[in-house]
């Protein structure tokens, strides 16, 4: 096994190597220019080349890039052009509010979409079964920036129920440790925070996991019809082992393959996805920063967070790997 994880992680590198080279040059192959945007229209001609010059703009883009791969290998990738901050830094303040988003998303979709699919695949042609078919169909449709405004303007406008965008009231929570607030709180004992972390939480969290909840469900029911018609499924059923016991036990066990392929493909989707729903509800992470740095032409924030979104899945990936050894010992992580 030790193995296999250095050859995969070996086999990273080019991967992150294309990523990184194939986003440098696009950036520099769009038209306009950094110092144009950054600097105020008052400046001079001098103030210009001064700033192309602090920022290294002024050599070739070969040469900028090397300078750039010399320190990303030390998990340095320069100081943002925008915030005159280390990209880094910028990257891990803003990693735990996505993050944080991402798995209650993630959580939602599991509660709702793996039991939808199975009490649907044990029902099959049923009234249920087709309500939750056309639910599926319904989120893996519905766009989620379309789904964001509505919640907003029903809930947040017309009700006032839910706060319609951010991640917390001004100085409710005390000062971060994790930087996920929810679990700042409750080691904090804030629970004050914690309520109301809780609900700015609420629209964006089920936002994100409305595409992934319904391909879930289907992706679960199909994988459940199939396993059900199996022959030891029907061994199971003629012994007299209650219906219960035959889905949830046997069945289930066979079918979480294809689930765990889903979950993992899906939160690497969901964690890049979130940059729109970020957007609309004024979420600060690494999406809402991303399009920041794309307004502002900052070079090394952007390379710096592509960067680390293909890392991300890059580890999914490989945490899916690692859970299909562990629940079926038919699979082998070879070196």
């Amino acid at each position: 096994m030790v193995t296999y994880l250095v050859r995969r992680l070996l086999g990273t590198l080019p991967v992150l190597l294309m990523v990184s080279l194939f986003v440098f040059l696009l950036l520099h192959a769009a038209p306009g220019d950094p110092a144009d945007i950054l600097i105020p229209d008052q400046a001079t001609a001098q103030d210009v080349a001064e700033a192309r010059q602090r920022w290294g703009l002024d050599q070739p883009v070969m040469v900028q890039y090397w300078r750039f791969l010399s320190s990303a290998s030390m998990l340095d990738f320069g100081r943002s052009f925008k915030y005159d901050e280390p990209v880094m830094s910028l990257i891990l303040e803003r990693f735990p509010a996505t993050m944080e988003l991402a798995l209650l998303a993630t959580m939602l979709a599991l509660a709702l979409g793996i039991p939808l699919g199975i009490f649907a695949a044990s029902r099959p042609n049923s009234w249920f079964d087709n309500a939750s078919s056309i639910g599926g169909f319904f989120g893996v449709s519905m766009p989620n920036f379309w789904m964001a405004i509505m919640l907003i303007l029903v809930l947040s406008g017309y009700f006032k129920i839910l706060p319609s965008g951010g991640r917390a009231t001004f100085g409710l929570a005390d000062d971060p440790i994790t930087g996920f607030l929810l679990l700042d709180s409750v080691l904090q004992g804030n629970w004050d925070a914690l309520n109301d972390a809780a609900k700015f939480l609420v629209l964006p969290a089920f936002v994100l996991s409305v595409n992934m909840t319904g391909l879930l469900m289907r992706m679960t029911r199909s994988s459940m019809l199939e396993v059900l018609g199996e022959d030891y499924i029907m061994t199971a059923r003629a012994k007299g082992l209650s219906e219960r016991v035959v889905v949830w036990k046997h069945a289930l066990r066979n079918a979480r393959i294809i689930v765990i392929t889903v979950v993992g493909l899906e939160f690497g989707a969901l964690i890049s996805g979130s940059i729109i729903v970020e957007s609309v509800f004024s979420w600060p992470g690494i999406g809402q920063l991303l399009l920041q740095g794309i307004t502002a032409r900052d070079y090394p924030l952007i390379t710096g967070l592509v960067l680390v979104y293909t890392t991300m899945f890059i580890i999914v990936n490989l945490i899916v790997d690692f859970l299909y050894a562990a629940v079926d010992p038919r699979i082998r992580l070879n070196g």
